[in-house]
């Protein structure tokens, strides 16, 4: 016995056979068409997929972009800040060794005065010297 209808090969039934073929020809067209709305409905979502991938590539490309320049931007300006650090370091330097030189020459013209009074000193012992040396001889010529 079978229960979804009439055996292959029975002929008990004839009038049961055609309307039992547009029943499955209605259901075969309707998996048909099913298939193709899936098929469809799969290629939308499968060119979704592309299009979403295509624009994920898009924006992390420009994002890297955007990335790169900022980097840049901010390598340039700390650049510019170490010129700028390094420039006042020269600058300080060049001060520093102006007051170096400034202070050498104090140094030399006190060392140049003390050796002026030396000399002049000593010139005044030698002449008080030779002042004592002479009234001695006066002394000694007037006894």
């Amino acid at each position: 016995m079978s229960r979804g209808g009439p055996v292959a090969g029975s002929a008990s039934r004839p009038s049961a056979v055609p309307s039992m073929e547009a029943a499955l020809r209605a259901q075969i067209e309707d998996l048909v068409q099913r298939n193709r709305t899936l098929e469809h409905t799969n290629k939308k979502l499968v060119d979704g997929i592309a299009l979403d991938a295509d624009r994920d590539k898009r924006v992390t490309r420009d994002n890297q972009t955007k990335l790169n320049a900022e980097q840049r931007t901010w390598r340039e300006g700390c650049n510019r800040l170490l010129s700028c650090h390094h420039l006042a370091h020269l600058r300080i330097s060049a001060k520093l060794s102006a007051a170096q030189i400034a202070l050498l020459k104090e140094m030399e013209l006190s060392r140049q005065e003390k050796v002026a009074r030396l000399h002049r000193d000593f010139q005044l012992t030698m002449f008080r010297i030779r002042e004592g040396e002479l009234d001695a001889k006066i002394e000694e010529l007037e006894e």
